[in-house]
């Protein structure tokens, strides 16, 4: 009996973290809102262009669902990719669709002059963000990403 609430609580967090596959954007750029995607390109994640489509996992990673990378912190603070699951990310509980994120506690990013997002400011010409998660609900099980 005593497991009954242990189960209970473990698929409430569960819950809690499950996410539809979605889209990240900027929500707010040197704490002004704004709307701007945040998409992949070689092996960086950019600001602006056209929406890319991610999966938010369980386990705390983020993966780019056409190619199947996923998103990591590299040593010098800038997002990339990788064939490898990096751990680390978050989405903070929001009621609806949009999710803020955070990674290893850390809720505010940086994007740097040339375009790149980072998770401190020492690039060149950083500005802070807020970066948001969006599920796309409601997607057909035979749509193609």
């Amino acid at each position: 009996m005593k497991l009954f609430p242990v189960a209970f609580l473990t698929s409430l967090v569960c819950a809690n973290i499950k996410a539809d596959p979605g889209v990240i954007y900027i929500s707010k750029l040197a704490d002004k809102p704004v709307c701007l995607n945040v998409r992949p390109l070689g092996n960086k994640l950019y600001a602006g262009g056209d929406k890319s489509i991610f999966r938010f996992n369980i386990e705390g990673t983020i993966q780019v669902i056409k190619s199947g990378m996923f998103l990591k912190v590299h040593e010098n603070g800038r997002f990339s990719y990788d064939t490898k699951p990096h751990v680390g990310f978050f989405l903070k509980s929001n009621p609806g669709t949009t999710r803020p994120i955070s990674y290893k506690n850390i809720d505010k990013f940086y994007l740097c002059g040339d375009d790149l997002i980072a998770i401190d400011s020492v690039c060149k010409g950083a500005r802070p963000i807020a970066l948001e998660y969006h599920e796309l609900r409601r997607v057909p099980s035979d749509f193609i990403f």
